[in-house]
């Protein structure tokens, strides 16, 4: 017998291939030698084809489907080299999705990329897919190879083919796009216009026609937006005042320097301002101008050369004048006589029309005593003993007359304890005709009698109602009380209602398996905060509340701030759970700037110093909440992490083995911190990837697959169809075992395929639910 060198034929030998994860160099590729295709995207580990598993490769990304690289394209601007897949494959028909950004095109033959983009987009994640037909022994057998990928969009407000902004993790050295300093291209750049506090995306901020700089700025059809300036008032609209709109202002101070010309014709109408001030016309009026006969550009009033002296046109002249000044007085005179239209309206129309008064309201039987008035009010006969749940009607027959046709309005001020209960209605209709508005007929006057109505919601326990009533704006007020004898029996009813109502609500919020499983894995997290070495990465600092504090606190006393930052967040807790709160300032010990508080606190409730570590790539909220359990709520905290540490915390929240050193979360929290260290953009593009993928849990149906944890995992590279970083996806989401898999229905299928950003088809395709069934059997 002869040892086989490379096991899975995909020709890198089995020495090479050390199964770390990690690519090192040729003599260590970190693959796995019984797996031609590590990650299970189509493209085989080596150069050679495995059929019907994977094409010939070697895998430009053995480890994933992702490729790290983010492309970074510019709206408008052409793709100069169009884009090639990660991998080539020959003879395949290639797919994407989502659709690409408008502009770019996929020749479905070679998978390349193409074209302008005409729309800005964010990061976005597509997926390729190469798919093979008749590949492998059978020519029935098909293989589709995936790989994601980003692609970002970004915005070119001026049009110069240089972004706005780049993004943050944009490498210059490496990329040739260049950040365009002056977005709006007004000659300013944007950083003095942040200064300035105009717009640095608009080259007029104001919108007046005059730029912002001192360049002309036209569009993309070469139409002009604004002459050229600057702007001696880049945030005022309406200066500096241009009344022709020829783009000379009518003024500019001494001090200005720029483009801008005064202009000496304000109005256009072919006069100087300074001519037409001499004739006595408005420069700022085209309608009003000069009479020049002989066309000499003097006025004939002031033209002592003129043969002839046209009175017509002195008059003319004059009557522009004239009729500014009387224009003028006019507009003053109209807004004073509109002044108290504007801000006396509601008293003017209350002094025009008549409502409700006391000395025209009459009743019978008559009232029991009062006047009507809000210190005296009428007095209704109380209504004593009533059953819970009924109807009535007052004893009197209101009449209120006198009045304009206007519309009469109720209200009880005692509404916040007798809900609706008290209307009225007219005494011509029935009583189940109740309302709060009354229309008064062309006779000026309305008949009505007030209404208690119990029956929404029946008072069972008994009771007094005590009605307040106003009618009208001008007005007349009323009292009526009515007592609701108690119903023992249906109160008693009511309330097992009630009770059996809570009681199912309540278990069907707390009762759900997914949410169960959660507690029970905190509780065994927070078990193990002892095998934690918090000598060497602290404790978070906290203290005791000195006083109660109530909701919408702005300011709180703890035993000893000396430890707590000048501004921050915290949780506040005590046995009823925890709020996140946060503050900006600290007086002795007194936290002051405080916002948060949702209830009340009392005195000795834990302040405790907590960073978002949702913050860090790789943490989600139940990641952030096993990490709490420990008592591990800060960056600090995590940046003190050594290597042994790493471990321990790994294994306290039941993670991924070396997940947390993979996913670089010390020196996330190292930057966080301020402090100068660098990270491994791969991995943090991986970590980032499965964040994303975990919060499509949301869209599983965990009631009919079964909910487990880590705790539980099975292989799920077993399954033909997963590799690694797909086994991490559907960890992501929740999914471990084989059980959970096995239960999967059609619905639940296309529910995990679209969650972990899968080839459409491909779990029903690959049959993962038959062969999971398989392996539970086993």
């Amino acid at each position: 017998l002869v040892e086989d060198l490379d096991d899975d034929g995909d020709g890198l030998d089995d020495l090479n291939e050390t199964g770390t994860n990690v690519y090192v160099d040729e003599s260590d590729t970190g693959t796995d030698s019984l797996n031609p295709d590590t990650d299970g995207d189509g493209v085989c580990d080596g150069a050679n084809s495995v059929p019907p598993f994977c094409i010939a490769g070697p895998d430009s990304n053995p480890f994933g489907t992702h490729s790290a690289d983010n492309i970074v394209l510019v709206e408008n601007v052409q793709i100069e080299s169009p884009i090639p897949p990660p991998n080539e494959v020959p003879g395949a028909v290639w797919e994407i999705f989502p659709a690409l950004p408008e502009g770019l095109n996929l020749d479905s033959s070679t998978g390349i990329i193409s074209g302008m983009p005409t729309e800005v987009s964010d990061n976005t994640t597509y997926t390729l897919w190469a798919n093979i037909t008749g590949f492998g022994r059978s020519t029935s057998e098909d293989l589709s190879i995936m790989v994601t990928f980003g692609i970002t969009v970004l915005e070119d407000t001026d049009g110069d083919g240089l972004p706005d902004e780049l993004p943050e993790d944009y490498d210059e050295t490496l990329g040739t796009l260049t950040e365009d300093d002056d977005d709006d291209n007004d000659g300013i750049l944007d950083t003095d216009e942040v200064l300035n506090g105009t717009n640095s995306l608009n080259p007029d901020s104001d919108g007046d026609g005059f730029c912002d700089g001192e360049v002309d700025v036209k569009d993309t059809n070469n139409e002009l937006i604004c002459f050229g300036g600057p702007d001696p008032f880049p945030l005022d609209q309406n200066l500096p005042l241009d009344t022709d709109g020829d783009g000379m202002p009518d003024n500019l101070s001494d001090e200005y320097i720029g483009n801008l010309i005064v202009d000496s014709d304000d109005d256009n109408d072919g006069f100087s301002d300074d001519n037409e001030l001499e004739c006595m016309t408005d420069p700022l009026n085209s309608t009003s101008y000069p009479v020049d006969e002989d066309g000499d550009g003097q006025c004939d009033t002031k033209n002592s050369g003129d043969e002839l002296t046209n009175i017509e046109d002195e008059v003319r002249g004059s009557f522009g004048f004239n009729w500014v000044f009387c224009s003028t007085c006019f507009l003053i005179l109209l807004c004073l006589l509109l002044i108290p239209l504007v801000f006396y309206r509601d008293q003017l129309i209350l002094m025009m029309e008549d409502g409700p008064e006391p000395e025209n309201t009459t009743s019978k039987p008559a009232f029991i005593s009062g006047t009507g008035t809000v210190d005296d009010p009428f007095v209704l006969k109380p209504l004593k003993k009533v059953n819970p749940g009924s109807i009535h009607s007052s004893k009197e027959v209101i009449k209120i007359d006198n009045m304009s046709p206007i519309t009469v309005e109720m209200q009880d001020f005692n509404e916040d304890v007798n809900g609706k209960r008290f209307t009225m209605y007219e005494n011509i209709l029935d009583e189940s005709f109740s309302s709060r508005k009354i229309e008064v007929g062309e006779n000026g006057e309305i008949i009505i009698q007030m209404k208690f109505d119990d029956s929404d919601n029946p008072t069972y326990a008994g009771g007094e109602f005590e009605a307040k009533i106003k009618l009208g704006k001008a007005s007349v007020y009323l009292t009526w009380v009515v007592n609701v004898k108690p119903d023992k029996r249906k109160l008693k009813e009511a309330e097992e209602a009630e009770a059996k109502a809570a009681k199912e609500a309540e278990k069907a919020k707390a009762a759900t398996p997914k949410e169960v499983k959660k507690q029970e894995e905190l509780q065994r997290v927070k078990s193990r905060a002892e095998s934690i070495d918090f000598k060497t990465i602290g404790i978070a600092t906290s203290s005791e509340l000195k006083s109660e504090i109530k909701e919408g606190a702005t300011s709180l006393e703890v035993s000893d701030a000396s430890e707590f930052n000048e501004s921050g967040s915290a949780a506040i807790s005590d046995s009823n759970g925890s709020s996140i709160i946060s503050w900006s300032g600290k007086d002795g010990n007194v936290l002051t700037g405080v916002s948060g508080v949702t209830r009340i606190f009392g005195t000795a409730s834990i302040i405790m110093v907590k960073d978002d570590l949702q913050v860090i790539k790789g943490i989600g909220p139940f990641l952030e909440e096993k990490l709490n359990a420990l008592g591990i709520t800060t960056y600090r905290q995590i940046a003190n992490m050594d290597s042994k540490l790493e471990e321990q915390v790994n294994e306290a929240i039941e993670f991924f083995p070396g997940r947390i050193k993979r996913d670089q979360w010390v020196n996330q929290a190292k930057i966080l911190l301020g402090e100068d260290v660098k990270l491994d953009k791969k991995a943090l593009k991986k970590a980032e990837d499965l964040e994303r993928i975990s919060k499509n849990a949301a869209g599983i149906d965990f009631s009919v697959i079964g909910v487990a944890d880590v705790s539980e995992i099975d292989d799920l590279q077993i399954i033909k169809g997963i590799g690694p970083f797909i086994a991490e996806k559907l960890n992501a989401l929740g999914i471990y075992t084989f059980k959970q898999i096995s239960k999967m229905n059609s619905e639940l299928e296309d529910q995990v395929n679209i969650a972990i950003e899968f080839f459409p088809g491909r779990v029903k395709r690959d049959k993962w639910a038959e062969q999971a069934k398989e392996l539970v059997k086993k």
